[in-house]
């Protein structure tokens, strides 16, 4: 529908466009909200045009006997296609025009810019000097007029009031409008419907300061929208001119109703004070990223200082900061100042007004912000929250302005310094040696190693690493995953140290749930950032690579490189004089100089003979003797009689089969020489 689609007719076809113009057309949705937009109401807006009392009234009322009547008038549309004859909807005929009388507005109200009129000061009983004014402000008593005599006994209809005289002047600025807004309110601006015009004049009966100088002054100076009548209930003044600094101005503000009378009857005074305009400071733009040292201590991190440049202030007396709000609270961040030497000099937490006077902030160099808040997810992702910081002097100027913004980054990167300890993974595998939960031999039943000792975590916190290995517990007769964090250790059971396997491994950090997205179920998900991925071998410390067997040197032993050895590798037919026991076979460990030690001294009894042998290399068979090490003549011979001596050297092999810690097998391998006995 449009407005020239609309009329009012009554039921003689009599219509009112002759008086009534339609203003606008539109969907009405305020009573059937579930069909909003399709419930075939419409909300019609009409105005009053080239009204004449007696026309007027011939088409909207009829005398029935000696009773004036309302003539009924329905609302018709020509709903008219472009390829149809006139087509016309007439609805009901239940419509009446009818009137109510105007009230006018009875007292005063507005708004200096920010600052409502009862909060400003004006000269009551005396100027800002304390010289004494004798012109008495007015108030309406009964009602309006439209015209005022003054507050004498022939006026009934006024009395004394308004009085501001404590209240303080306004902070204006040179060349910068005042918007004077009448309203409704005093805590805000909301214009009244009754008020015809406003206009703003000078406060000249008021004008006593070493009369008639002050009002001759302030005629002097420029102004805009002075003494200007504006329809409506807004109007803007401004006043132009550098040598009007810290001077004291006083104006007064008319209203006019409808009906020609006076909202006020002499209008309400307020007084400004001029000052230079504020400096305005470079904006700062900050980032802060939730921290890896813990994300639940929101107000614990913050930004990367940005580089600035701040002038000086004269003195500086009052500061304000306000930010943007989350669920009604603010600020929901602050700003902090820092000097070249890296000290705070200032903050808009702590220091917002303590001993203001006092800072320089010429000597600013940077600017960073830490949020306020305890809860990551109240922040919106990528949000730009502003702040903005205020410096007033005493008189209420403001001398400069500082806009800071906050926005929320989700980190996308590591901890700083972050790493795997170098020579951990090597080409993609890391071997991990198991700390067994009982080292003595075959009495383990798991492995265990601290995360500490593979990561490096830099600036995050540990227990926020996770590091997931595959395949490592046993959930029925099936492998599973198992997580651990970097304050735990990896442990298994002694069934998964097996020196091969290789297990999948990756190591992700867990900033928890720091992000304000929800997924498709509604709920926060944690923020994961991967690390790294390799894969892991659970080992022993006697895997063969890494763990070798040899006859003990004279450094072993502890021997002056000049001694003679305590044992001999070469064996008499039939004499084991000097042969070699356990405490000459030596294990030198790649890992863990722990493990370096005789075979009799094993770490942690980590060790048990299971059985030995020495054969020959020619035959593999015991040829010459036979070896038990629970026996002191270790190396017994097999035969000593006459003709079984062996007729040159015999080179053999002595093999010994011990268990470890997890009942592994560890075996042993020696050379050794069967001399012919002579």
């Amino acid at each position: 529908m449009t407005p020239e689609m609309i009329s009012l007719t009554n039921s003689q076809g009599q219509n009112l466009n002759e008086f009534l113009s339609v203003q606008k057309v539109e969907k009405y949705n305020g009573l059937l909200s579930r069909a909003a937009g399709n419930n075939g109401l419409w909300e019609v807006t009409v105005a009053l045009k080239n009204y004449d009392e007696k026309a007027f009234s011939a088409v909207t009322e009829t005398k029935v006997g000696n009773d004036t009547k309302a003539i009924l008038f329905a609302v018709q549309v020509n709903n008219t296609l472009s390829t149809a004859e006139t087509r016309e909807v007439i609805s009901s005929y239940d419509l009446t025009l009818d009137w109510q009388a105007y009230t006018p507005q009875n007292g005063l109200n507005f708004f200096v810019n920010e600052k409502n009129v009862n909060k400003i000061h004006n000269r009551y009983s005396a100027s800002e000097n304390n010289t004494p004014v004798e012109y008495k402000e007015l108030e309406w008593k009964n009602g309006v007029s439209t015209t005022v005599i003054g507050l004498d006994k022939s006026n009934t209809n006024v009395k004394q009031g308004d009085n501001r005289q404590r209240e303080s002047v306004y902070p204006a600025v040179q060349g910068k409008a005042l918007t004077i807004s009448l309203s409704t309110k005093d805590n805000e601006v909301e214009a009244p419907k009754n008020i015809r015009a406003i206009y703003v004049t000078l406060d000249s009966q008021n004008a006593v300061e070493s009369a008639p100088s002050e009002i001759n002054a302030w005629n002097s100076y420029e102004y805009t929208g002075l003494n200007t009548v504006v329809e409506g209930t807004s109007t803007e003044i401004t006043i132009n001119g550098d040598n009007i600094i810290d001077d004291i101005i006083g104006f007064r503000v008319y209203a006019v109703n409808y009906d020609g009378t006076l909202v006020d009857p002499d209008g309400k005074a307020f007084y400004v004070k001029l000052g230079k305009e504020a400096a305005t400071w470079e904006t700062i733009n900050t980032v802060v990223t939730p921290s890896a040292n813990d994300a639940t201590l929101v107000d614990m991190t913050k930004s990367e200082a940005e580089a600035v440049t701040l002038s000086k202030l004269s003195a500086p007396y009052q500061a304000t900061w306000t930010t943007d709000k989350i669920d009604n609270n603010q600020p929901v961040f602050h700003a902090y100042f820092v000097d070249s030497e890296g000290h705070e000099i200032y903050d808009t937490n702590y220091m917002l007004n303590a001993a203001l006077e006092r800072v320089d902030f010429s000597k600013v160099v940077k600017v960073y912000t830490r949020p306020t808040g305890v809860d990551w997810k109240k922040y919106e992702d990528g949000k730009e929250y502003n702040g903005t910081l205020t410096i007033k002097n005493e008189d209420g100027f403001v001398l400069a302005t500082l806009n800071v913004t906050m926005t929320k980054e989700i980190p996308t990167t590591l901890p700083q310094g972050f790493s795997i300890k170098d020579k951990q993974v090597i080409d993609g595998i890391y071997n991990c040696y198991m700390i067994a939960d009982n080292w003595a031999a075959s009495q383990a039943s798991k492995g265990a190693m601290p995360i500490e000792n593979l990561i490096n975590f830099g600036l995050g916190q540990a227990d926020q690493y996770n590091v997931t290995f595959a395949s490592s517990v046993k959930d029925g007769d099936k492998d599973k995953d198992v997580t651990v964090n970097g304050a735990q250790s990896i442990e298994v059971v002694k069934s998964y140290i097996d020196n091969k396997t290789e297990h999948a491994t990756k190591v992700v950090y867990n900033y928890g749930k720091i992000s304000s997205k929800k997924n498709s179920a509604g709920e926060y998900e944690n923020v994961i950032v991967e690390a790294a991925t390799f894969n892991t071998v659970y080992c022993c410390f006697y895997k063969p690579e890494v763990h070798t067997w040899a006859w003990a040197t004279r450094e072993n032993l502890g021997l002056a490189a000049n001694a003679n050895l305590p044992y001999s590798t070469n064996l008499t037919y039939g004499n084991n004089a000097a042969a070699p026991t356990t405490a000459h076979i030596w294990g030198t460990n790649a890992i863990d100089k722990l493990f370096s030690t005789a075979l009799k001294d094993a770490y942690g009894s980590s060790l048990s003979i299971e059985s030995a042998k020495l054969t020959s290399d020619a035959t593999g068979k015991e040829d010459y003797f036979k070896v038990d090490f629970t026996k002191a003549n270790v190396f017994e011979a097999i035969k000593t009689d006459i003709g079984s001596n062996p007729k040159q050297d015999v080179p053999s092999t002595l093999t010994i089969n011990c268990k470890d810690s997890y009942g592994h097998d560890v075996t042993i391998t020696l050379k050794m020489v069967v001399k012919p006995r002579k």
